[in-house]
C-alpha cells in the first residue's frame, strides 16, 4: 500500500446541490491548502453509503439528517464496519446532546454548517489524513520487514531468504 495512493473520501449528503458545491470546493482545496492526492464519492442516503463500503474509504463526511437512517445510525454501522475510517459529521445541528451523542457514536470530528464550515473541514481533513498517512507508513513497514520468531529453525540472513520469509508473511 502506498503511502501517496488517493485518500478515499465519501460524502452522505442528502442535499445533493450541497454535496455538489462541497466536491466542487475540496477539489479546488485539494490543489492548494489540502496538496492530498484524494478521490471523492458522494451518496443521497446511508443505505447507498453501505452498498459500497467494500471499496474501503479512509475518511467520511456525514450529515446527521439523511433520509431513511440518520447519520448516527449510519456513524455507529461504519465505526461497527471498521473502526479505522475516520469520520467528520456535518451538520446544521448545533445542540450539545446532539453534539455529544455524535462523539460518542465515534465521530472524529463534528463541524456545524456555517459560513466558516469549508475552512474548518479543511482543516480536520488535514488533521485526520495525517493519521491516516502514518497509519499507511506503519502497515507499509511491517509489511518490509520478515518476523524471524515466527520463522525460528529456518537458519540464515540472506536477502534472498529474508525476502522469502517476508513473502510467507504476507501470505
Amino acid at each position: 500500500m502506498s503511502i501517496e495512493k488517493p485518500i478515499k473520501l465519501f460524502i452522505v449528503e442528502d442535499d445533493w446541490e450541497f454535496s455538489e458545491e462541497l466536491q466542487k470546493d475540496l477539489e479546488a482545496s485539494k490543489n492548494s491548502v489540502l496538496d492530498l492526492p484524494f478521490e471523492i464519492k458522494a451518496f443521497e442516503t446511508g443505505d447507498e453509503c453501505i452498498k459500497e463500503l467494500h471499496q474501503n474509504p479512509e475518511l467520511m463526511v456525514i450529515d446527521l439528517r439523511l433520509p431513511g437512517m440518520t447519520g448516527i445510525e449510519l456513524l455507529k454501522y461504519v465505526k461497527n464496519y471498521n473502526k479505522d475510517i475516520k469520520t467528520i459529521v456535518l451538520s446544521g445541528q448545533k445542540e450539545v446532546e446532539q453534539v455529544l451523542e455524535v462523539y460518542k457514536a465515534g465521530a472524529d470530528d463534528y463541524l456545524v454548517k456555517n459560513d466558516k464550515y469549508l475552512d474548518e473541514l479543511e482543516q480536520a481533513i488535514i488533521r485526520l489524513t495525517s493519521t491516516i498517512k502514518l497509519k499507511r507508513q506503519v502497515e507499509e513497514l511491517q509489511d518490509q520487514i520478515a518476523d524471524r520468531s515466527r520463522y525460528s529453525s529456518i537458519l540464515g540472513n540472506s536477502t534472498a531468504l529474508l525476502s522469502v520469509l517476508k513473502l510467507i508473511q504476507k501470505v
